[in-house]
């Protein structure tokens, strides 16, 4: 949706909550005002609780291009007949205290060092899902997205948009996913779009010895939203994601990725996760609408029958006298 489109989106949400305030008394009632309060305090602890899994762990649902099950080069395929949007790549590297732009057709030589890079759209044409997934190798400068995609082994790539804000208080798991890959002739890459500074005071901080590549930092941030995540592929295709809190351990990876299940792909399914979401949150609040009418409302009944039946004993002793 653009801008307009949410904000008019959102204009119409507030009206129509306006309007059920104002007309809230025409509300039909499910539950008695005393069980009232347990379903908002439910809500809100729901709605904080489903909050928090997310940002610890990865979002539910996955919208986005590189959800899990989806291949990369498709991704990234266009169409027959479909004109292609024309990107240029800008690399910006320093030399003797100066910075210079280049591309990938005059990349220099190893003498200069790598700043940051940027991606200019030239020209306007179809834009596939993935446009923007370009691994470059920041020892060689080498372009290595179709070795990785086309490659028909396992790849851990370890997605970091910014490696000076990334969390290492999990460095140790990394590292031993490293040394896992190298044991096993996995590839392991760190997609980043921080400058080499930052990656050699990374290494420093951290005793990585996994190469790093170069990515577009909003690329980065799409295909994982954590900071670091990992993603594991296979002939382009994405098998599985983890968030820096739930990274495979050691007494996970205990064989070769081919026999175990953390090598296939992960099932997933949007309308059972929806299910189970939706199940979470109605079936408590059906056992407090059960409790509303088997109790709550019976004895509200029963005191209500008690009180008229005190109210007319008075009166028929009065007519007695």
């Amino acid at each position: 949706m653009t801008n307009w489109e949410t904000f008019g989106k959102n204009v119409i949400l507030l009206a129509a909550a306006i309007l059920v305030f104002r007309r809230k008394a025409l509300l039909c009632r499910f539950i008695t005002e005393k069980m009232q309060w347990v379903v908002s305090l439910y809500t809100f602890l729901y709605v904080f609780a489903l909050a928090f899994y997310c940002y610890y762990s990865l979002p539910l649902l996955d919208f986005r291009p590189y959800k899990i099950g989806q291949n990369i080069l498709k991704g990234m395929t266009i169409p027959e007949g479909a004109k292609p949007s024309v990107y240029e790549s800008i690399f910006i590297l320093e030399k003797n205290g100066q910075k210079q732009e280049f591309t990938l057709e005059n990349y220099p030589d190893s003498t200069w060092t790598f700043i940051d890079t940027k991606t200019s759209l030239k020209e306007k044409g179809y834009e596939p899902p993935i446009h923007d997934f370009s691994m470059i190798s920041v020892t060689t400068g080498e372009d290595l997205t179709e070795d990785v995609l086309t490659d028909v082994g396992y790849t851990f790539l370890l997605v970091a948009h910014r490696i000076e804000e990334a969390d290492d208080s999990n460095i140790d798991l990394i590292n031993e996913i490293y040394d896992y890959s190298v044991e096993h002739k996995y590839k392991f890459y760190c997609l980043t779009s921080s400058p080499e500074e930052q990656i050699e005071l990374w290494k420093d901080k951290t005793g990585a010895e996994y190469p790093f590549c170069q990515m577009d930092d909003i690329a980065l941030k799409t295909m994982v939203r954590s900071n670091p995540g990992l993603m594991l592929i296979k002939n382009g295709t994405i098998l599985n994601k983890w968030s820096d809190e739930n990274i495979p351990d050691e007494y996970v990876l205990t064989d070769k990725l081919d026999k175990l299940d953390l090598g296939k792909q992960k099932p997933v399914s949007d309308a059972r996760t929806i299910g189970y979401v939706f199940l979470w949150f109605i079936v408590p609040l059906l056992l407090v609408l059960s409790v509303d009418v088997l109790i709550v409302r019976r004895s509200d009944r029963r005191k209500a029958g008690l009180k008229k039946l005190g109210d007319s004993g008075p009166r028929e002793e009065e007519k007695e006298d």
